[in-house]
């Protein structure tokens, strides 16, 4: 099984500028992909996700939406982005 991670559910569940978000326009490139992957005799799979409060602002913006502002690693290593 091949995993693509990460994936946002939406524009604005991303942390970086170049991670994929979820649309229209990328399913024909996930299609190719899935299809070589199949070639393979392998399965394929995709994270999705949404980062929540530690959205980048700068990323997306706005200032970020999620159910929970408590500190985390990864919120605080990516603060100056």
């Amino acid at each position: 099984m091949t995993t693509v991670a990460y994936c946002s559910v939406s524009f604005d569940g991303r942390a970086y500028g170049h991670e994929m978000w979820m649309r229209e326009q990328i399913v024909p490139d996930l299609r190719r992909l899935t299809n070589a992957v199949h070639q393979e005799g392998a399965a394929a799979s995709i994270q999705l996700g949404h980062c929540g409060f530690f959205s980048s602002p700068s990323t997306i913006g706005q200032r970020p939406l999620g159910a929970s502002p408590k500190l985390c690693v990864y919120g605080s290593r990516s603060a100056g982005r």
